[in-house]
């Protein structure tokens, strides 16, 4: 994550504030912050949520509510606009939901003092709340928690073990009457964690008294209220369910805890089963209880057991995955940390070994005490490239002859004919024969376009916009590589590995009559002519879609530049693309949208694609009938989402 951030503030010093490289640094330095810390920050806009709706509003001197032309915004408007964001939000939370939460907040937390809120708030300890909440949730960076004096001994020793937060300090002093405070607000899954660093201060106590460590502490007097006054006291009903499910929670920990020690066996130590516990939970258990914190490796075991390459950059760089020269490398170092995983290796042991520097020698160890016909392919290809584990070789920087579309695109030149063979992809004329090749050499290398290239229009031009959803994109992709290379990705895939293939040569389509199908409006036959039509005959518009002549491909249905704007990051500049934008502006998408419209809109859309056509949508809109065509598809509609909707009719 540090490495994350460091990268993009190098990037945003070494742009001009006005180069759009700069921007994207930016934001993509945004969507990290966020994705890391959204479970805090998730919580953070729940009790932002209660806090407003336990808060009592009145207009006061303020009764404009909503803003004129020439006019600020009042705080009363501010305030409701953000409860209706948060709402919309917390009932379908997505990462760029949540950025807007955040936004918001801060807009309204830095744009209006204290006595603004005390003219609305009914109290001043509402007004604390209120601005407590949107402080922690939009912008106020805080070094400790509590206020500015020091913690009393139990206070600060309950802080530090439950982590995350530091106090102001310690004064030492000791409270016989010291208790939990009650947080009702508490979320679920925070409460066994509160509950492990009670037990903690509870063991660290037991220990400093056997120990003779206590002799330092200073009694105190239980309250500040004055003299040796008690006040803090007070009885603790077994009725109060907050005080209730806390002591559930404990008894049940204990009696886990109970449980563990009695499934140890006699004569080992009581507490090595727990480690070996927390040593061993998954990544989604320790992402709930915190029983000790989460590696790398904890990620990337993840990742290998759900068969995905991982995302992470930090567990790239400390597994290898920043040295592979293409998916294919990839794919074969996933297939070896499986293999691992399968012998029983845990996170906790990889981690070790990567922090010890002796990751190689331990997978060469592990794998030999396998017998050879056992080890798989994997390992042997790991044999031949142990080079990318080796920390002394910087990542690949996929410029140049590293970057693996390049190489694709150079390996692809035999299939041009012999006057193209040696132009740079950017001198194939016409235009169209460039956009065929760029998506022939892919095909061929085993990929497929994303929509965020705004140079190439690739991934809408053949009909990636049309798939619903990664995994159709997938299977598209797929079928372009069979249409023009037949087996070569699997033959290259097992060629990479050192393996022998057994697949078969089938026929397959030259680039030549791949292209002359592309301007004709004639891939679909040209999908059907060689045996791989079965996708063109789902009810996705697919075949339709391909069948479009090049000088005819604006008749193309609206609805699907819509899928391509839904497809971009949703603060992603359309300057460059134009097409896209029309199309989102004739769905509702104007400039002059709030950003809660905006999100509800969006949020609104990737819905109602999940449960029906989005070509029964282009038709309904353009018979004046999307609103009523929704309705008849979703329970629940924004009702600035309606409005947007009634104006298209």
């Amino acid at each position: 994550m540090l490495e994350t951030i460091a990268s993009s503030l190098r990037d945003i010093s070494a742009f001009g504030s006005s180069d759009p490289a700069a921007a994207s640094s930016k934001r993509n330095l945004w969507t990290s912050l966020v994705q890391s810390y959204r479970p805090r920050l998730n919580d953070y806009m729940m009790q932002a949520k209660r806090t407003l709706k336990e808060t009592t509003l009145h207009a006061g001197g303020q009764v404009e509510t909503l803003a004129l032309d020439d006019q600020t915004p009042t705080l009363l408007a501010r305030l409701e606009e953000f409860r209706t964001l948060v709402n919309v939000v917390a009932s379908s939370p997505t990462q760029d939901g949540l950025g807007e939460v955040i936004k918001s907040a801060h807009d309204v937390f830095s744009s209006y003092k204290e006595h603004d809120f005390d003219e609305i708030v009914g109290s001043k300890a509402e007004t604390r709340s209120l601005r407590d909440a949107l402080g922690f949730l939009g912008a106020v960076i805080f070094k400790y928690v509590g206020c500015s004096k020091r913690s009393c001994f139990l206070c600060s020793r309950v802080v530090q073990r439950y982590g995350s937060y530091t106090t102001r300090g310690c004064h030492g002093k000791l409270y016989n009457l010291w208790t939990v405070p009650e947080v009702p607000w508490l979320a679920e899954e925070e409460r066994p964690k509160l509950v492990q660093a009670l037990k903690n201060v509870e063991r660290a106590m037991k220990e400093s008294i056997r120990d003779g460590k206590t002799s330092g502490l200073v009694h105190a007097r239980e309250s500040t209220i004055g003299g040796s006054s008690v006040a803090t006291r007070r009885q603790q009903s077994g009725r109060d369910p907050y005080m209730s499910s806390l002591v559930s929670e404990y008894l049940r920990s204990q009696r886990q805890e109970g449980m563990r020690r009695s499934s140890a066996g006699k004569g080992e130590d009581f507490a090595s089963p727990d480690k070996r516990c927390q040593d061993r939970m998954s990544f989604y258990h320790l992402a709930k209880c915190s029983a000790r914190s989460i590696t790398t490796a904890d990620i990337l075991c993840k990742d290998v057991i759900g068969d995905e390459f991982p995302q992470d950059p930090e567990t790239r760089e400390h597994f290898g995955f920043n040295r592979c020269r293409d998916w294919r490398e990839q794919s074969h170092l996933l297939g070896l940390y499986k293999g691992l995983i399968y012998l029983e290796v845990e996170a906790i042991q990889l981690n070790e070994w990567r922090e010890k520097d002796i990751l190689v020698s331990k997978i060469i160890e592990t794998f030999s005490k396998v017998s050879e016909q056992s080890r798989g392919g994997y390992f042997p290809w790991f044999l031949r490239n142990q080079h990318i584990l080796d920390n002394s070789i910087p990542p690949l920087q996929f410029d140049g002859q590293d970057n693996p579309l390049q190489r694709a695109i150079d390996a692809a030149r035999p299939y041009l004919d012999l006057e193209d063979r040696n132009k740079d992809l950017q001198q194939l004329e016409p235009p169209s024969k460039r956009q065929c090749f760029l998506l022939y050499a892919m095909a061929l290398d085993g990929s497929h376009p994303n929509p965020h290239w705004a140079e190439f229009d690739s991934w809408y031009d053949f009909g990636f916009a049309v798939c619903p959803g990664e995994h159709n994109e997938r299977l598209l992709g797929g079928l372009y590589s069979r249409l023009v290379g037949g087996h070569k990705v699997m033959r290259d895939y097992y060629q990479s590995l050192g393996s022998k293939d057994e697949y078969p040569n089938v026929p397959t389509c030259s680039f030549n009559e791949f292209w002359l199908a592309y301007e004709s409006g004639s891939l679909a036959k040209l999908f059907y002519h060689y045996g791989l039509g079965d996708m063109m005959d789902r009810d996705w518009g697919l075949r339709e879609f391909l069948s479009f002549p090049l000088d005819q491909h604006e008749l193309r249905p609206s609805v699907w530049r819509l899928k391509h704007f839904l497809a971009l990051d949703p603060g992603a500049p359309l300057g460059r693309l134009s097409k896209i934008e029309t199309a989102a502006q004739e769905y509702g998408f104007t400039s002059q949208l709030t950003a809660r419209t905006r999100l509800a809109l969006r949020q609104f859309y990737e819905q109602l694609f999940t449960k029906v056509n989005p070509l029964r949508v282009h038709e309904a809109k353009n018979r004046g009938k999307l609103l009523e065509y929704a309705e008849s598809s979703l329970d629940v509609i924004d009702d600035g989402v309606r409005h947007v909707l009634r104006k298209l009719g």
